[in-house]
């Protein structure tokens, strides 16, 4: 154990690019994703389908932060407690963490489900926001 604690104070330049080149590598795969699947969705659905899809990525990227500061969060809340001993209070703050995480999950669900009926004009929600802008 001494001897990795060694190694990190020797070389902190190594070790921090040991641990973000795969969280980039890691973020550039998902932009990629969202590229092809922008290709083929403008290319088979058109402008609608490619606008509906931009449209719900902030959305989708919001439940992604949240779900990585929650489980983030926990665990680290759950490592310091485990390092210092505290295997009671690791466990206490992981059945924290999830319960937080299922709170969140049957709140905001019901909530973005209720967006789908927005607004009662009876448009889609993509036409109610580009009306006018494609034509």
């Amino acid at each position: 154990m001494q001897e990795n604690f060694r190694d990190m104070e020797s070389r902190p330049a190594a070790q921090f690019f040991s641990f973000s080149i795969p969280a980039i590598l890691g973020m550039l795969l998902t932009s990629g994703i969202v590229i092809v699947d922008g290709l083929f969705i403008g290319k088979i659905i058109g402008k609608l389908g490619l606008v509906s899809v931009n449209l719900t990525l902030p959305v989708l990227y919001l439940f992604l932060g949240t779900a990585i500061m929650i489980g983030v969060g926990g665990s680290v809340k759950a490592g310091h407690a485990l390092g210092a001993g505290r295997e009671a209070l690791a466990n206490r703050y992981f059945s924290l963490t999830i319960v937080l995480a299922v709170i969140i999950i049957f709140y905001g669900v019901p909530r973005c489900y209720g967006l789908q009926n927005f607004p009662k004009s009876g448009k889609r929600p993509a036409k109610f926001f580009l009306t006018g802008h494609l034509k």
